[in-house]
């Protein structure tokens, strides 16, 4: 005769226990891996907005220097992938309109003089940026953001204070950054990040002496908010 399982014994109760043990446990495996996913977005966007300020830049090309203004209203974008924990790649692109720029000779003299800009002008230009950016940092809550940034700063649309433009029409240079901050995850989606930067610019260095630098700082202080989604695996 085939075992009966029986309510008033034991038999009945430990084969509950067991099934029910059973079918709990891939389901408790399965919900903190479902909260991983969740976790980790695989692609990141974040906006924006600082304060920039730049060195003098001197072109020897123009006979001129570009002096400019300091707290510039600059504006970024990034788009990032995520290929470890807190840890992005992507790009960026970087956009300062109007930047007032005092415009004065250099005064060399194998180059052709800055006429009427021998003891200034004032002026303003364009500042584009597009470069690729690698962040570290993430999480809920306070935590740390180091960037990292390399590619091209381009002087755009040099013109003087009543509209009339000024040489070069464009100017690309090489530019790095490395930046470090605190951000404030609010989900595993979406935070905040105040971040320091200290940039470097390198400048075509034709027709200028050897005592004078090509190279100039510039520094910016940002506010970025930042949301993720999809789900890195």
């Amino acid at each position: 005769m085939p075992p009966v399982l029986r309510a008033s014994g034991r038999s009945l109760p430990t084969f509950l226990v067991l099934a029910s043990l059973a079918l709990a446990a891939p389901a408790a495996h399965a919900q903190p891996r479902s909260r991983g996913l969740r976790s980790e977005p695989s692609v990141w966007v974040s906006a924006t907005a600082g304060l920039l300020q730049a060195e003098t830049i001197l072109d020897g090309r123009t006979n001129a220097s570009w002096d400019f203004a300091d707290n510039t209203l600059q504006y970024r974008a990034t788009l990032e992938t995520a290929f470890a924990p807190g840890m992005t790649f992507g790009a960026q692109v970087s956009w300062a309109p109007s930047v007032a720029t005092a415009v004065r000779s250099l005064g060399l003299a194998d180059r052709p003089v800055l006429v009427g800009c021998e003891n200034g002008c004032a002026a303003s230009a364009d500042l584009l940026g597009v470069e690729a950016i690698g962040r570290l940092g993430g999480g809920q809550g306070l935590h740390q953001v180091i960037e990292l940034t390399a590619g091209v700063q381009q002087l755009r649309n040099l013109r003087l204070e009543g509209g009339a433009p000024l040489a070069p029409e464009r100017d690309s240079d090489l530019h790095a950054s490395l930046g470090y901050g605190i951000g404030f995850g609010f989900s595993s989606r979406a935070s905040v990040a105040i971040v320091q930067e200290f940039g470097i610019v390198s400048h075509q260095r034709d027709f200028i002496p050897r005592d004078r630098n090509g190279i100039t700082q510039q520094r910016a202080t940002r506010l970025t908010v930042r949301f993720g989604s999809g789900a890195r695996r």
